[in-house]
């Protein structure tokens, strides 16, 4: 997954039909809901979509499938399934590389701060790593502060709005 793309020129509504070409468009990683459940796209080969629940489960729906039970808008505001995801995702990122030494600490409008309570250049330099790490797939601005005997991951997501 490379960046959030909040205003697509694609929007298609429940029972909307779509042509092919922007069913081909349909990249993985887009969100849409089919059937009233919620799903990720995982592969989209021009004319049959993989998709994934959040449990896992995997579901194959074909171009005419699509157009009949499908509902996808990307372009009329933002996708608030898509930033929950977005966020959990993120979280469960720096949970597992930040050895559990991270913890979140709150949101100040469109803004997270993770901290830990070490202070040492080993902390620091692994709050970094997973800052780059953050910025390449989940279009966020990092930076790390150190205060005192805590370091601060930083991480603004006010792209996911403009």
């Amino acid at each position: 997954m490379k960046h959030i793309k909040l205003f697509e020129a694609f929007v298609k509504t429940y029972a909307d039909r779509i042509d092919l070409n922007k069913f081909k468009s349909i990249k993985p990683g887009t969100r849409l809901t089919y059937y009233g459940n919620s799903y990720e796209v995982k592969k989209n080969d021009g004319y049959v979509l993989t998709l994934v629940d959040d449990d896992g489960d995997t579901k194959e729906v074909n171009f005419n499938m699509f157009n009949k039970k499908g509902y996808l808008i990307e372009g009329s505001g933002y996708n608030w399934d898509r930033f929950d995801y977005e966020l959990t995702k993120i979280g469960e990122y720096i949970k597992k590389t930040g050895k559990g030494k991270f913890y979140f600490d709150f949101t100040d409008e469109d803004t997270m701060y993770y901290n830990t309570d070490d202070d040492s250049t080993a902390a620091f330099n692994l709050a970094k790593k997973i800052g780059s790490y953050l910025e390449k797939e989940f279009d966020v601005e990092c930076r790390v502060e150190k205060n005192d005997d805590l370091t601060t991951l930083v991480i603004d997501c006010y792209n996911w709005f403009s």
